[in-house]
């Protein structure tokens, strides 16, 4: 069992996270355009439960003269 000052050693020599953003970052009007596509989506809480969510298919698009639509 570790005492306090061993797991602060520990926590203290983990490496450290990337940076939030990385340079260079892309222009402010990227994506200009585009669509998120999800087909046969099945989500349950855990292996073995009934399934929560059964989604045949689901469209995100949008573009600079319409910011978005959904499509089920």
């Amino acid at each position: 069992m570790k005492v306090a000052l061993e797991r602060i050693k520990e926590y203290s020599e983990l490496q450290t996270e990337p940076p939030e953003f990385v340079e260079p970052r892309p222009p402010a009007s990227w994506p200009s355009e585009g669509e998120i596509v999800c087909e046969s989506l099945v989500i349950r809480y855990a292996v073995r439960c009934y399934k929560v969510v059964i989604l045949v298919c689901l469209i995100l698009s949008f573009s600079p003269t319409f910011p978005m639509y959904c499509t089920t």
